[in-house]
């Protein structure tokens, strides 16, 4: 025991020496030399997070800073003319900012930051100078006090050109809103600087058109100005009041049309194209151009171009000294109730176009045939009329459409002697996409969004409106596109934004109301889906719900026949079995509503009363089928007990099964191209007794399907099955 003790003391006593040296030595070493600090890692370049790049100061952060500056000058001059005012505008026009964005600011920012965005832009040498001028002109019509002197500095400051004739043209729109002092001193002020810079004070030519309130509020405006500027329109005033003295008597059934300028009614630009401007010049010769007045009958398809050329026809003569009044045949008759009134006034008229230097503007002539006669009195408007353009001592300028003058003829075969027949083609589609480039270079924007595009991408468009909008010519249908293209690129937001594809089928969606799947061949259509979407809306109808699934993968893949409607189909089966839920299950899926479904109960339609179909000329023709389709080519028409009708209706819908057309009583053409048809039928009912749910089917002995179609082959001609997809 004692051994062992003396082993473990032993032992104690070397790990204690061991420790006491160790601790020694490393006490010595951090004295003798310092600690070499660890060497740093290596920072590889992919690692190095890069500088934040400092964002560029906003158009507020400017505002916010100038608003000291703003608020103390004493005088709009004082404050453009502030160095710090001068040192924003020059920074904010060397940004990155595009002159969209500017005129977005200019127009939708509050007062300095509007300011600071049309300084800006017109320190820019290669800014839009139209843009900007009508940027301008809009801020000097909505808005008022600093912003409205502003624009009309503006406006003085960057145009060399006329001013005064557009202003008084603007105030003319809104004569109320400038019966103000300070207005009127901005007008004043802006009216002195063009005097000063030697802009003769006028209305310019042609003088507008002013009714009699028209001339008091202006009268009301000019006294608050010195003389010496508004004695020139003050005599102007009195000059047209003596020379439109048959004024009163036309406005109240006619609209005397306002100064055009180079713009259409809905403002988009008018584009000039060497065609228009040769064909303009030959009306406007046919018109006031020699001793013997040849009225034109302007003959042309819809979309191929009449309302330009009427447009630039219009700009021609008023430049002549011409007034254009327009007025169509339901316009002539309204408010004449009494025997011998509608004579009267046509007498007057006739008398008032013979005497002034005036152009009648007829936006249809079939309308002037049809109006005025009722059951007592077989003479219209049109028969009014003819004797004076026989004499030729009015002009007169009317629209037609080429089928609808066929059936004018028959009627009225003296319009052919009486007016020269101008036949208006439509342009080519390279032609078309060249205006639609200069129409898209010259617009202005819709609530401060542009559109660009690149010739393939305008050639795109071209496609899609030849494929879903066929009835229309070009370059109407194109613009058609265009123009809904502006809506929904508005409703997003200011800003520039590219004619892409999905901009084109997002209009396309917007106007026909068809889903994006269905439409956009690189989204996937789920079949099983829109299969089981309308199985659950009308249980047992699996065979005919697999028919229409087939046909809008059809649809999808592009493979329907293009002369013909999207579908035409004939739902065979006894009352209350889904056929009508049907029809609106798939009009609810493809244009979003079952208001789209047309309905027509077949059962009335009898011997010698297709009016329903094809319209009556004399009484009006606005719910015919036609005129619906025409309305709106995007639908399901659903024909109720087909079987029901007159055979001459089933005459009627073999060349719209055939062509997808059907021509009413006018003569125009509805296209059914782009709807779907489907024919209700109790054929055969009567031996499917007891049937279970759905149609055309079923697992009851006495419901066979042969016995359904040998019914509706006794009822219709092959002709007619044949023409019928399912």
């Amino acid at each position: 025991m004692e051994t062992l003790l003396t082993v473990l003391t032993c032992l104690l006593a070397v790990f204690a020496a061991a420790f006491l040296a160790w601790r020694a030595g490393r006490m010595s070493a951090s004295t003798s030399a310092p600690v070499a600090e660890p060497e740093a890692e290596p920072v590889s370049e992919d690692k190095e997070e890069a500088a934040e790049p400092a964002k560029p100061k906003k158009i507020d952060d400017y505002a916010t800073e100038l608003d000291e500056v703003w608020g103390k000058s004493p005088t709009l001059e004082a404050a453009r003319a502030a160095a710090p005012f001068r040192e924003a505008v020059a920074a904010i026009a060397a940004a990155e900012y595009a002159d969209a964005d500017l005129l977005g600011y200019a127009r939708r920012g509050g007062e300095l930051v509007s300011v600071l965005a049309l300084e800006a832009l017109a320190a820019r040498p290669d800014h839009d100078a139209d843009a900007y001028q009508k940027a301008l002109i809009a801020k000097i019509e909505d808005a008022s006090g600093t912003q409205r002197e502003h624009a009309f500095a503006m406006l003085h400051e960057t145009n060399r050109s006329p001013l005064v004739p557009a202003v008084m043209s603007l105030i003319h729109r809104s004569l109320y809103d400038w019966d103000d002092a300070e207005a009127a001193e901005a007008l004043g002020a802006f009216l002195e600087k063009r005097r000063q810079a030697g802009e003769t004070l006028t209305f310019g030519q042609p003088m507008p058109k002013l009714v009699g309130y028209d001339r008091d509020n202006f009268e009301d405006i000019f006294r608050r100005l010195p003389e010496s500027l508004v004695a020139t329109f003050r005599e102007e005033m009195k000059n047209s009041q003596e020379d439109q003295k048959w004024q009163p008597f036309i406005s109240a059934f006619a609209r005397i049309l306002d100064p055009v300028v180079d713009a259409l009614d809905d403002g988009t630009p008018l584009v000039e194209t060497p065609e228009l401007v040769k064909a303009a010049a030959t009306l406007e010769a046919m018109l006031i151009g020699g001793e013997t007045i040849r009225c034109p009958l302007l003959l042309g398809d819809e979309g191929c171009g009449k309302s330009a050329l009427v447009r630039l026809l219009v700009k021609r003569l008023q430049a002549a000294g011409y007034a254009v009044i327009e007025a169509s045949g339901p316009d002539i008759v309204s408010g004449q109730c009494y025997l011998g009134d509608l004579e009267k006034r046509m007498r007057s008229m006739i008398q008032t176009l013979e005497k002034e230097k005036l152009v009648w503007l007829v936006p249809s002539l079939a309308d002037l045939v049809h109006a005025g006669k009722t059951r007592t009195s077989e003479s219209g408007v049109l028969d009014l009329v003819l004797p004076a353009l026989m004499r030729g001592v009015i002009r007169m300028v009317a629209e037609v459409r080429p089928g609808v003058l066929d059936k004018l003829l028959g009627v009225a075969p003296r319009i052919a002697t009486v007016m020269t027949p101008v036949r208006i083609d439509a342009p080519g589609a390279r032609e078309s996409i060249d205006i639609a480039a200069s129409w898209l270079a010259r617009h202005r924007g819709e609530r401060g969004a542009t559109l660009t595009a690149t010739a393939a991408q305008l050639n795109e468009a071209n496609l899609f409106a030849d494929q879903y909008f066929p009835a229309a010519s070009l370059p109407g249908r194109l613009f058609k596109l265009l123009r809904t293209a502006f809506h929904q690129a508005a409703a997003r937001g200011s800003g520039s934004r590219e004619l892409d594809r999905a901009l084109l089928l997002e209009s396309i969606a917007a106007t026909t109301g068809m889903p994006i799947e269905l439409l956009d061949e690189v989204r996937p259509l789920d079949l099983d889906a829109l299969r089981s979407r309308f199985n659950h809306a009308v249980m047992g109808q699996s065979e005919a719900v697999d028919a229409l699934v087939a046909r809008l993968a059809m649809m999808k893949a592009g493979v329907t026949d293009p002369s013909r409607p999207l579908g035409v189909f004939l739902f065979a089966g006894p009352t209350g079995t889904g056929k009508t839920e049907l029809a609106k299950c798939l009009t609810s899926y493809l244009f979003g509503s079952p208001d789209r479904m047309l309905r027509i109960d077949m059962s009335e339609i009898r011997s010698g009363n297709l009016e329903r179909l094809t319209g009556s000329p004399s009484s009006g023709e606005a719910n015919s089928l036609a005129s619906r389709i025409r309305q709106q080519p995007f639908s399901v028409i659903l024909l109720d007990e087909f079987e029901k009708a007159d055979p001459a209706a089933w005459d009627l819908f073999l060349q719209v099964f055939d062509d997808g057309r059907l021509t009413d009583s006018a003569g125009n053409t509805a296209d059914f191209r782009q709807s779907i048809i489907i024919l209700t039928s109790n054929l055969g009912a009567r031996v499917a007794q007891g049937v279970p749910l759905g149609f055309g089917a079923g697992s009851a002995p006495d419901f066979r399907a042969e016995e359904i179609e040998k019914a509706i082959a006794d009822a219709f001609r092959p002709e007619f099955i044949n023409r019928i997809d399912r």
